[in-house]
C-alpha cells in the first residue's frame, strides 16, 4: 500500500507541474473570462500528457508507475488525500491568478496590500482598485473533487464535485485531509470542515473551524496548506507570507506576521467527534534569512 501511494503521488506531482505551467501561461489581466459566477469550468479532454510524464520518470527498482487519474476527470490539481475507503479527495484551483493575484504583477497595489491587517481590509482593497469589476474576482471557483475507482480496476473512473469555493475572499484552496468521514480543507480565509451526511458524494455540511487567514495577497502560492494529523491526534497546517489575523483563538499581532519571508505552523485541537475546534495555537514560526546574511 505504501508503494502504491508513492507511485500515485509521483504521477500527481507530474500532473500538478504540468497544470501549474498551463495556468501561469494565461493572462494576468483583469479580463478573467466569461464564466458565470461559481461555474466550474470543464477540464480539458483526455490526452497522453500523463503517459508522457511517466515516460520521463525513473522509479526505484521494484516500483512501477501507472496513471491513476487524468483529464477529463480532473484539472489543475493542487493537493490530494485518500480516505479509508480508497477515495481520493483532490483540490483543484481555477482561481490561480484569476481571483487570487500575485502582488508582483500588481505592484501599484503593493503598499495597500502590505497595510492590510485583516481579510476585510484585503477585500476593501480589491473594491477600491477595481471598482465594479471587483465581481470578476468571484467568477472562478476552487473545487474539492472526489475521484473514485468504482470498478476496482486500479484507476479512477468516476469524478464528481464534492465542494466548491468562489467567494471574493476565497483561495487558493491548497490543502485537504480526510479522516473518519470528515474532510478538512485549508482555503484562505478559512479552515473548513466538510461532511457528506447523505451519502450523495457532495458535502452537504460546510463549517468554518477557523477564520482570518490571508490578510494580504503577497506572493501567490504562499497560502494556507499542508493539513496533516500528527501522532498526537491534532491537526497541523501552515501558512506562508499571506499572513493571518485570527481573533477567536489566537491573538495574532501584525508584528508577528509582518511582511517578509516566513512560515507559520498551526496546531489545532479538535473537539468531540472531530467536528469542532477547541484550541488553536502557533506551533512554530519560521523565518528565512535574507540571502546576504544566510549562513554559508
Amino acid at each position: 500500500m505504501v508503494k502504491a501511494r508513492f507511485v500515485i503521488g509521483a504521477v500527481f506531482v507530474a500532473l500538478i507541474a504540468a497544470a501549474t505551467s498551463s495556468v501561469r501561461s494565461q493572462s494576468t489581466s483583469e479580463d478573467f473570462g466569461k464564466f458565470d459566477p461559481g461555474q466550474v469550468p470543464e477540464p480539458k479532454p483526455a490526452s497522453d500528457a500523463g503517459e508522457r510524464a511517466i515516460a520521463k520518470m525513473r522509479p526505484a527498482p521494484g516500483l512501477k508507475v501507472e496513471l491513476w487519474a487524468a483529464e477529463p476527470l480532473l484539472a489543475n490539481p493542487v493537493a490530494l488525500n485518500f480516505d479509508d475507503k480508497g477515495r481520493c479527495f483532490l483540490v483543484e484551483t481555477w482561481r490561480f491568478e484569476h481571483g487570487v493575484i500575485d502582488m508582483r504583477n500588481h505592484m501599484d497595489w503593493l503598499d495597500d496590500d502590505l497595510a492590510s491587517k485583516s481579510v476585510e481590509d484585503r477585500i476593501a482593497l480589491v473594491r477600491r482598485k477595481m471598482g465594479p469589476n471587483y465581481r470578476t474576482f468571484a467568477k472562478y471557483p476552487d473545487v474539492v473533487r472526489l475521484l473514485e475507482d468504482t470498478k476496482g480496476e486500479g484507476k479512477a473512473d468516476k469524478s464528481s464535485v464534492f465542494a466548491e469555493f468562489h467567494g471574493l475572499a476565497d483561495g487558493i484552496a491548497a490543502g485537504v485531509v480526510a479522516r473518519k468521514g470528515n474532510v478538512y480543507v485549508t482555503n484562505i480565509p478559512n479552515l473548513w470542515l466538510l461532511r457528506d451526511t447523505k451519502g450523495t458524494g457532495k458535502a452537504d455540511e460546510q463549517k468554518s473551524l477557523s477564520y482570518g487567514y490571508g490578510i494580504r495577497y503577497n506572493f501567490i502560492g504562499h497560502d494556507l496548506h499542508g493539513p496533516r494529523f500528527g501522532p498526537d491526534g491534532k491537526l497541523y497546517f501552515t501558512i506562508g507570507d499571506r499572513a493571518a489575523n485570527i481573533e477567536k483563538f489566537v491573538a495574532m499581532l501584525a508584528r508577528a506576521l509582518a511582511p517578509g519571508s516566513y512560515l507559520a505552523i498551526y496546531l489545532c485541537a479538535l473537539g468531540v467527534a472531530l467536528t469542532g475546534l477547541t484550541a488553536l495555537s502557533v506551533f512554530c514560526l519560521v523565518t528565512r534569512a535574507a540571502p546576504a546574511i544566510r549562513p554559508a
